[in-house]
């Protein structure tokens, strides 16, 4: 018999890990002293502590292991374990990679700009929404701003009359969609959006007697947005919109929807230089 210590350095194991091992039964001391209570161990249990390093080894967790030592699985049982096993690696090197691209991408914009970058892009999901929403060309982007507010503010006054009601919080305060394929400052084709509940009777229909031509309908969600945020003046913005195209590029992904843009927080001609409004894209992998 080998005392614990003697068996960890045989077996090159810290003994804090065998009394771990012991604790969750995968490794039980051949023999313990009912006085001193000091673990012994068997070389004969050196190939049980080699198969649980082995499968550590292979992305196990102590649990799976512990599956595997009692249930004294078949050879198609093991294969299918190591099977997703394989599954979870090769997604696991995939996000590796895509982080690693991500790394390069900063590191080059730092390069470029000669400074930390202004804004943070994140990728997250999107689930759908209703909207009631009206969609035109605006000349330029100096009429943005007042032209927003007044469809808002029409649409909001037309779900009233419908019985529909609009979501604030957590759902975006205004929502704007852009159908241009590339950053412009002129002939800007929106669509000026509502967050609703879902209608009982009017979805996927458009309106053309209404104040303004409405459509009542489910916006799309999307797998993978890029989504950055600005806070600020709405002049700004621009900056933002400018760095997301960019970074989609840097970091292999290609533009798979129109821009969105939630306002986050209620207009307030007192803190137009506060508005707080995030820039959301869907992405694809090119190719």
């Amino acid at each position: 018999m080998l005392k614990i210590s003697d068996f960890s350095k045989l077996a090159q194991v810290p003994v804090a890990t065998l009394r771990y091992y012991d604790q969750l039964g995968l490794l039980k001391p051949a023999q313990v002293d009912k006085f001193t209570d000091y673990r012994y161990y068997d070389v004969a249990q050196l190939p049980r502590l080699n198969r649980i390093l082995a499968l550590r080894d292979l992305g196990f967790s102590l649990d799976q292991i512990g599956r595997v030592l009692r249930e004294n699985m078949t050879a198609d049982e093991l294969r299918g374990m190591l099977a997703m096993r394989q599954a979870d690696a090769e997604r696991e090197v995939q996000e590796t990679q895509a982080r690693l691209a991500r790394v390069e991408a900063r590191l080059r914009e730092i390069e470029m700009e000669g400074r930390a970058p202004k804004y943070d892009i994140v990728v997250k999901s999107i689930e759908p929404a209703w909207v009631v929403s009206n969609r035109q060309m605006v000349p330029t982007a100096e009429d943005m701003g007042a032209l927003c507010w007044q469809l808002h503010g029409q649409l909001r006054e037309w779900m009233k009359g419908q019985g529909l009601k609009a979501l604030g919080f957590p759902a975006p305060e205004l929502l704007n969609l852009y159908y241009n394929t590339e950053y412009t400052e002129t002939d800007i084709d929106l669509e000026a959006a509502v967050v609703s509940d879902k209608p009982k009777a009017l979805s996927n229909t458009m309106f053309a007697d209404a104040p303004l031509p409405v459509t009542v309908r489910e916006l799309e969600g999307a797998p993978m947005v890029a989504s950055g945020i600005h806070r600020g003046h709405m002049r700004d913005l621009g900056q933002l919109i400018k760095a997301m195209i960019i970074w989609v590029g840097s970091n292999g992904y290609a533009l798979a929807g129109p821009l969105r843009e939630l306002h986050l927080t209620p207009r307030d001609p007192d803190a137009l230089d506060k508005r707080v409004v995030e820039m959301q894209v869907p992405i694809a992998p090119q190719g």
